[in-house]
């Protein structure tokens, strides 16, 4: 339920939900004879934009006990954000909550084993598929010793089991035997939080970049990494590698190279104008956790990640910001009236991006407004600009609460 991507169009989500709930009262009259139980399964709530809306979905959904002629499950998934719990709080009585922390390890270490025999059992026989008979996996790869031990490794955290497997089936290293081996190399290290834990997730991941080396190449190995995938955790909402590259100012290809290793833990779509996406939100709590700024070798500076972000933001609508970008030579025309062609062509993804959210990364930097200053000079010559790209693309009711942002003290 987060914001459409498409230029100058926001969804309206309460209504989108109202739809959504009402069309269930024509579910019977559509299809009389079906068997009533549709399911539905929102997942990650927590990620959704807006406090506000996630108490307006919960209430909305919340509607579906009232149905009477259909019966309708819903699932939902969370992390127990304050938000989210404010939600439920205010509906309680129309739902069965479940926190999974507090589900028996033995239930929860089963679950993962059957998981892992299955996804790995594909993997070996996908291997095989296409390996010469000399090289082949055995038949019971990896066996059942093998899947206990991963099994154990991974309680409670189910991503450990998810990001294992994809990082055992990633070729560009090696065969699957040589990549779980990797990860077994980890089972002796002693975990104190779950949050340590996941450095047994994602260590067997990155540390294939650096190959173990303690040198010159090595720190630029790292510098790269971070210079890459820092940004990516940081944007407030996804881009694309040709969208990002620019708003970096870096050849796409060689951001592209960059992330090419990183298939395990980053969903890097083919195509360079799609957005690219962590798998799980866990990836960024493992490199930006402050606790481990002198343990994780591949730990990312916030505030130094969320400074370069703000002034190639800043930088990138100096280029490119002026008076009437889209030509509409019409100021007093409606949002309606604006042709998207002329919207997609004059404010591309990174131009979009840059106006919504410079002020969020400068406030995440610590920065603020000074005289004389990048931001200074910039409000200068394109407050008014700024502003009529927002106008455009459908956040001018956001400004206010931005420049209240910009030097807050």
């Amino acid at each position: 339920m987060s914001k459409s991507k498409a230029p100058g169009v926001t969804i309206k989500k309460s209504a989108l939900l109202d739809e959504t709930i009402s069309s269930l009262h024509l579910i019977p009259y559509k299809s009389p004879h079906a068997l009533l139980l549709p399911e539905y399964v929102l997942d990650a709530l927590d990620e959704c934009d807006g406090d506000k809306d996630v108490e307006t979905i919960i209430a909305q959904l919340s509607r579906a006990n009232d149905l009477r002629s259909v019966r309708v499950k819903i699932l939902i998934t969370s992390r127990p954000e304050l938000p989210i719990r404010l939600g439920f709080k205010n509906v309680q009585g129309k739902y069965q909550g479940l926190a999974l922390h507090q589900i028996p390890e033995p239930v929860v270490e089963k679950d993962i084993s059957t998981f892992l025999g299955y996804k790995l059992a594909q993997i070996r026989d996908k291997y095989n598929g296409q390996a010469p008979d000399c090289f082949q996996l055995p038949l019971d790869w990896p066996g059942k010793d093998v899947i206990r031990t991963l099994s154990q490794m991974a309680v409670p955290l189910f991503i450990f089991a998810a990001t294992v497997c994809r990082f055992v089936d990633d070729k560009r290293w090696s065969n699957p035997g040589d990549q779980l081996k990797k990860v077994l190399q980890y089972q002796a290290k002693t975990f104190e939080s779950d949050l340590d834990k996941l450095d047994a997730t994602y260590l067997p991941i990155l540390d294939q970049l650096t190959g173990g080396r303690k040198d010159a190449q090595n720190s630029r190995i790292l510098t790269e990494f971070r210079d890459a995938v820092g940004p990516i955790v940081l944007l407030a909402e996804p881009l694309s590698v040709s969208s990002l590259a620019r708003l970096l100012n870096i050849p796409p290809a060689a951001l592209y190279g960059k992330l090419n290793s990183l298939h395990s833990v980053l969903d890097i779509p083919s195509d360079i104008d799609a957005p690219i996406r962590l798998f799980h939100l866990s990836f960024r709590d493992f490199l930006v956790d402050p606790a481990k700024r002198t343990t994780n070798d591949f730990w990312i500076d916030e505030t130094k990640y969320h400074n370069i972000l703000a002034e190639r933001c800043i930088q990138l609508m100096r280029q490119h910001l002026k008076r009437d970008i889209c030509g509409l030579q019409a100021p007093w025309k409606l949002r309606s009236e604006i042709d998207q062609q002329a919207i997609k062509t004059n404010l591309p993804p990174d131009i979009q991006y840059a106006c919504q959210y410079w002020v969020h990364h400068l406030k995440e930097s610590k920065g603020a407004a000074s005289d004389g200053g990048l931001v200074h000079s910039f409000l200068i010559s394109h407050l008014l600009h700024w502003l009529e790209v927002l106008c455009i693309i459908g956040r001018m009711s956001e400004s206010i609460g931005m420049v209240d942002n910009i030097n807050p003290h």
